[in-house]
């Protein structure tokens, strides 16, 4: 193919771009990185071997040239539904011959040399030996044309999300290379181009390593630019663009030598359908336009460097086995196989029943099979007769169940169907099983010895008797205004074949204001008031549901950027303050619908819900009742709450309603007894309590100890996990839904600042696909949702406003009543009644808030402070972003941020603190040597290595555990001498000051020794609850808790005052539920059952 070629298909991707600027062609950038993060031993792994591709590149100097291929691959192709829209809204198939003819292009574009290069890179040009084949034969041995068409499925581009349908469809990652092409490959948008991941076993492992494509790509001649593009991300390529553009080294960037840093489409001209020539990165370097890494309507190449790259990732242990002998026989691309019938061979337009993946049971539950499965002689091979083949004559079936009858109707001589007549005898799920069908030599001309296989193999399923299925969302789907904008179901464990496989639940913020319920990506339908209005209508419970319940059933939206259904808005306002439940239908592959619910809760201002459960009736067609009809349990929140005095207590109890039976006692619950859980946090213990005998009350008690978190955000890390189970011994009839539960513990850290990362400048005409001055202000880890709470800007050309804008992705910031992001000046209070306007939907209207504009020029030439805030688990948190903008706006620099922990407290921009909030005084030293070594106190012993410049050193993360009335030891160990002096201070009515009387204690230095001691006992009047401790050593202080002095130390901590001397398991005393006493610090906690000591 020629370079002109390219345009046709560059017109539509880079058209696509403009259409939604909030999405990139190619996302491997983003999710590989998100995917890394998530899992830490495949990056490790990645590391690993990239210290080996590194040294063969300096080691190897082959010349890289075309020829025959060495390396050959077996690949597959799924297919997934049948509607490709193009330009002028017509759907037109990704038929078998348009991935043969990707597959021949992307052969061609590797073997490199076939397309005009430009002199200036003519010498760089490498052409790789490897060859991608269709697959001939399945992982059940059956032949095939290795292009395999499936019912409509969205979303494999997105990372955990959909693993377990990934690797449902796919084929074992070891044998074959797996490219799943869907319409809609992540977050609900259809113009992503596509996706792939470097190697890693642990994908390899689990079925989901693949590439993702977007398959109305496939219909533009050429179909193949862009999937060469994704085929290089999957042998090793980073974009030319990778790190971020211009950066120096060969160890940085894509890791290649022979590619040009770069920005990427930089040499795409505006409108993506035509190439700038002759432009040169920030080092004076020719940017190589042509390059298949780069995004650009002239790719054309690969470089001698990236094909030595790719050579290299080839023996990956998630690679090498593919491209071995033995897997090349296996999977039939070894040699061809001649004359054979396809086992395995669907068409694009069949329905969606009959490219299920096995023989199903009809949805009447009655034994009989609903689908039948194309067989297709290919290659010479011939059948025989035109008709019904007779069973024993022309074929032979085993394994076939009793009351089945196996039917092969040949309706020419290379086309043929198998059914099945009859009803199966038994046809619970249990009875499922394999059949062979074999071809006899009647059936085919010149007889079976010219086929390759004779034989083809078949699953049977079968469907259980019909039931409704419940199941309680554990944790609850839970969403508000200002917080993560998308909140997904990944964990749901129904799946079924009457709906093609699971039911995917989310939620979503629409135009910053509006909770919806995302019915796009899944396809079921919503019950609304009426037919002009997608207000989600409200059931009570006991309501019946079912195709005849008054409203209107809202549909799939057209596309991700039109309103799903809304459960509460400012105009919606029905659920505020309510339990209910929400009708459902989802769609069959038969054209018919299952009936289910939602069952969801809003908050009384209609601005935080959670869905809490579901139910759906698996047989078609029929009703179903608004409540769990068999016995129960009622979560009243999935969360506990640490409290807003930030001392690692918790705030909340969790009350578990009972319906329909009784809890068989009352009073404290025993573990291991009547209940399990395990991963509570170290330091609080779990308090289960019957107050009657339908109610139960969880209570954490006890101060959770320092928890590490993942980024500046310290000590802010939620639990997640903690896995709550009652035994049939708590119940007086033990038959009781929803008995496991998964909690989790939202903490809310302290306030803290953080310098923005090296890419959170956006450059005016940067492309999207480069790092559009993105940062993050709370980590995915640091919260609940295990979402990150991200900002970027962007640049909008279209659309009734152009500009650059702050894009909160849904969060609310300060911004005038136009939506213009207003500059604060340092100090300025930030909180709840400050003028806070919406991150609206960016396609609607003037989309986000507006940072400059040619109507807009407040930030110009200015650094000033932008005023944000972001919701985690109903509470708000207030914060401020320093942005620096050049004079003529072509530069937007995020040069800090901030946010204060304190859930609902103001804040000031430019600092921590503000008039609502106190802390403590500030204290430290100007000097060594004098430091804190170690502090022996209650429960901690606490070790510091060195002294920090600022002379002042935060322990706070570690919490004395203390009691009314009980005397302690302190011991402060000290790098000095007897002549200095050690306070201790002590903040017992918790106003934020060590200034009362009682608050301050001199710890005594004996002669010639470095350590103090102390003895104090806990006042009886001192708060309950969260305090802080401070001690500091210097040389001449006079006892002073605030200032800097000339030489010392000052530490603080936090302090935890009881009544009692709360238990735990890991205190070398027996108490609680243990049978012995444990091993104290040695060993895991008792909360886990592992580990008691004799």
């Amino acid at each position: 193919m020629k370079i002109y070629d390219k345009i046709l298909l560059v017109i539509l991707l880079f058209s696509m771009a403009t259409i939604t600027a909030q999405e990139e062609s190619c996302s491997f950038t983003k999710t590989s990185a998100q995917y890394y993060k998530e899992n830490p031993g495949a990056a490790k792994e990645k590391r690993a071997f990239e210290k080996e591709v590194q040294r063969r590149a300096l080691l190897k100097s082959a010349t890289y040239n075309k020829a025959a291929g060495k390396y050959i691959i077996p690949v597959v192709f799924h297919v997934y539904g049948n509607e490709w829209p193009i330009t002028n809204k017509k759907n037109v198939d990704v038929t078998e011959e348009r991935v043969k003819q990707a597959v021949a292009d992307i052969n061609a574009n590797f073997k490199g040399f076939n397309d005009e290069v430009e002199p200036a890179f003519a010498n760089i040009e490498g052409g790789m030996d490897i060859e991608f084949k269709l697959a001939q034969i399945d992982p059940d041995g059956n032949t095939t044309s290795g292009v395999i068409f499936h019912e409509t499925k969205e979303g494999f581009g997105l990372n955990g999300t959909n693993d377990a349908e990934i690797a449902k469809f796919a084929w074992d990652n070891y044998k074959y290379m797996n490219v799943h092409m869907q319409l809609i490959i992540k977050a609900g948008s259809d113009t992503n181009s596509g996706i792939a991941w470097f190697p890693a076993t642990g994908m390899s492992d689990e079925g989901i390593a693949r590439v993702v494509y977007n398959g109305r790509y496939t219909i533009y001649d050429p179909p193949a630019s862009s999937l060469t593009h994704e085929f290089g991300h999957w042998l090793g390529l980073d974009h030319t663009f990778g790190g971020g553009g211009c950066v120096a080294g060969d160890d940085n960037g894509d890791k290649v030598a022979d590619t040009p840093p770069t920005v990427g489409n930089t040499s795409a001209a505006k409108g993506g359908r035509t190439c700038v020539t002759g432009k040169r990165n920030c080092f004076n370097q020719l940017i190589n336009h042509q390059n298949h890494m780069d995004y650009n309507p002239c790719e054309s190449m690969f470089t001698k460097g990236q094909v030595a790259r790719m050579t290299t990732w080839l023996d990956h242990a998630a690679r090498k086995p593919l491209w071995q002998d033995a897997n090349l026989i296996a999977t039939g691309v070894k040699n061809d196989l001649g004359a054979r019938v396809l086992f395995n061979y669907q068409l694009p337009d069949d329905s969606d029943i009959d490219k299920s993946l096995n023989f199903l049971e009809d949805f009447a539950n009655n034994g009989a099979i609903q689908n039948k499965k194309r067989l297709k002689a290919v290659s010479g091979a011939k059948f025989a007769v035109v008709g019904n083949l007779q069973l024993g004559t022309h074929f032979t079936a085993t394994g076939v169940p009793s009351g089945l009858t196996p039917v092969i109707q040949v309706t020419d001589d290379e086309n043929a169907t198998l059914s099945f007549t009859g009803t199966a005898s038994n046809h619970e799920e249990a009875n499922s099983t394999t059949i062979t069908i074999t071809l006899l030599n009647p059936a085919i001309t010149d007889g079976v010895s010219s086929l390759h296989s004779t034989s083809g193999t078949f699953k049977v399923k079968f469907l259980d008797t019909y039931q409704v299925y419940y199941e309680s969302y554990t944790p609850f789907l839970h969403i508000g205004r200002s917080s993560s904008n998308l909140v997904s179901d990944i964990n749901s464990k129904f799946n079924s074949l009457i709906i093609g496989g699971q039911l995917r639940t989310r939620l979503k913020i629409y135009d910053g204001d509006q909770i919806t319920i995302d019915n796009f990506s899944q396809g079921f339908e919503i019950l609304c008031e009426a037919t002009d209005t997608l207000s989600v209508k409200y059931f009570a419970e006991n309501s019946n549901l079912n195709a005849n319940s008054s409203g209107a059933w809202a549909k799939k939206p057209e596309s991700s950027v039109v309103s799903p259904p809304v459960l509460s808005s400012p105009t919606h306002t029905t659920w505020r303050n309510r339990t209910g439940y929400v009708a459902i239908r989802v769609p069959t592959p038969t054209g018919t619908y299952v009936y289910g619910w939602l069952k969801a809760i809003v908050s009384s201002d209609g601005e935080v819900a959670d869905i809490t459960s579901f139910a759906l009736n698996p047989d078609p067609g029929k009703a179903i009742i608004a409540r769990v009809e068999r016995p129960h349990l009622v979560y009243s929140s999935d969360r506990f709450l640490e409290s807003v005095k930030n001392d690692n207590s918790i705030e909340n109890e969790i009350t578990i309603d009972l319906k329909s039976t009784t809890f068989s006692k009352t009073g404290a619950f025993s573990r291991g007894v009547h209940y399990t859980v395990e991963n509570v946090p170290a330091g609080l213990i779990l308090k289960v309590n019957a107050i009657n005998s339908t109610q139960v009350k969880l209570r954490m008690e006890g101060v959770m100890d320092g928890v590490n978190s993942s980024s500046a955000t310290k000590a802010w890390n939620a639990v997640r996990d903690i896995n709550f189970k009652f035994l049939d011994a708590a119940f007086t009839n033990p038959n009781v839904e929803f008995k496991d539960f998964t909690f989790g513990v939202e903490k809310i850290g302290k306030s803290y600042t953080g310098d923005a990362i090296a890419i959170a400048t956006f450059n005016v005409g940067q492309s999207l696909t480069s790092p559009p001055g993105q940062f993050i202000m709370i980590g995915a880890r640091d919260q609940l949702s295990n979402v990150p709470s991200s900002f970027q800007f962007q640049e909008y050309t279209t659309g009734t406003a152009p500009g650059y804008k702050f894009i909160t992705f849904r969060k609310d910031a300060i911004a005038n009543d136009n939506f213009e992001l207003t500059p604060l000046t340092k100090g300025t209070i930030i909180g709840p009644n400050s003028s806070w306007k919406k991150g609206r939907q960016y396609q609607l209207g003037r989309g986000q808030h507006m940072l400059i504009s040619e109507d807009y020029t407040a930030w110009r030439g200015r650094t000033a402070y932008a005023g944000v805030r972001i919701r985690r688990s109903g509470r708000m948190h207030y914060g401020w972003v320093k942005i620096k903008v050049s004079s003529n706006g072509t530069q937007i620099t995020v040069e800090e941020y901030g946010i204060n922990g304190t859930p609902g407290a103001d804040i000031r921009a430019g600092e921590l603190t503000s008039t609502s909030v106190q802390n403590y005084c500030t204290a430290g030293s100007s000097f060594g040597p004098d430091h804190i070594k170690r502090v022996t106190f209650a429960n901690i012993n606490n070790a510091t290595s060195a002294r920090p410049d600022s002379g002042y050193d935060d322990q706070s993360d570690y919490t004395v555990k203390l009691v009314r009335g009980k005397s302690y030891d302190i011991e402060v160990d000290i790098s000095g001498n007897s002549t200095n002096e050690i306070y201790a201070f002590f903040d017992w009515n918790q106003d934020k000051d060590y200034n009362d009387t009682g608050e301050r204690i001199e710890i005594d230095i004996p002669n010639g020794t470095t350590k103090g001691e102390a003895s104090i006992t806990i006042p009886t009047n001192a708060l309950l609850g969260g305090s802080g401790i401070r001690f500091r050593v210097s040389r001449s202080n006079n006892g002073n808790s605030c200032g800097s002095t000339g030489t010392g130390e000052v530490e603080d901590y936090t302090m935890f005052i009881s009544n009692e001397e709360i238990e735990t398991c890991d205190d070398g005393i027996k108490n609680g539920d243990e049978e012995k006493i444990d091993c104290g610090g040695s060993c895991k906690p008792c909360e886990v059952f592992t580990e008691i000591c004799n």
